[in-house]
């Protein structure tokens, strides 16, 4: 990651440590989709699945109302 124009390096440390916790938080896989939230993993997600077809479910059933 390189400096932008202009930017101090003391923004750039600071940019550069937020991109650094951001890289590890998806690393680990901590969180489920979308964008931000991070990527799956199955021992503390559970089954993503089922839990979308349910999600799915549920809004079906709310729409057909």
């Amino acid at each position: 990651m390189k400096r932008n124009e202009g930017e101090s390096f003391e923004d750039y440390k600071l940019r550069r440590k937020e991109a650094n916790e951001k890289q590890k938080r998806r690393l680990k896989g901590k969180n489920v989709f979308p964008g931000d939230w991070g990527t799956y993993r199955k021992d503390i997600d559970g089954i993503v699945e089922s839990r979308l077809l349910d999600l799915m479910q549920k809004m079906k059933n709310k729409n057909g109302k």
